[in-house]
């Protein structure tokens, strides 16, 4: 087994301070930083506009720029990597490859994460007259009705994509 020997330990911890030194003395930001983010109104929408004016004060100038999904994305992932362009994406951004094969951008190979900077519960309801007190009795009574079953069906199924995709984004 190989020692430490503790003039190295030295010289690593003086050589990160240095690197911590170059890169505190950049000039960032020297323009305004873009965040593209989900439609006006949106959940993605509001926690851009929320964190913008948290981070004006310290960075300047912020714009929100609103955008679908797949513009989202395209935005993205032409940007040039300058950390100038930062996107925030809720869900649909994530699960869109399972939905549409001819995108130009994948979220996990074209994306880097930086933060959770949100996130909330999903629900489910019903309308009170619906005559079900659980997921079991909804998906018993789904079952019967054709219409409903494939309907039933296709939400589940999308749930799973956005489940996988998020497992994905986790192990990186």
């Amino acid at each position: 087994m190989l020692k430490r020997h503790p003039l190295t330990r030295t010289l690593s911890v003086g050589m990160m301070l240095l690197a911590v030194g170059a890169a505190a003395a950049q000039d960032y930001p020297n323009k305004p930083i873009r965040f593209v983010t989900s439609a006006v109104g949106g959940s993605a929408d509001v926690v851009a506009r929320l964190i913008a004016a948290q981070l004006s004060g310290s960075f300047g100038t912020l714009v929100v720029d609103n955008r679908g999904s797949g513009l989202m994305g395209e935005i993205g992932a032409k940007a040039p990597p300058d950390g100038y362009t930062l996107l925030l994406a809720g869900p649909t951004f994530w699960a869109a490859p399972f939905f549409f094969h001819d995108l130009s951008w994948n979220p996990v190979r074209d994306f880097s994460p930086i933060t959770l900077a949100a996130s909330a519960p999903n629900i489910l309801v019903v309308h009170p007259s619906l005559p079900v007190k659980s997921v079991r009795e909804l998906i018993a009574l789904a079952s019967g009705k054709p219409g409903i079953s494939a309907n039933l069906r296709i939400a589940v199924q999308g749930q799973e994509a956005l489940h996988s995709a998020r497992r994905r984004a986790e192990r990186w």
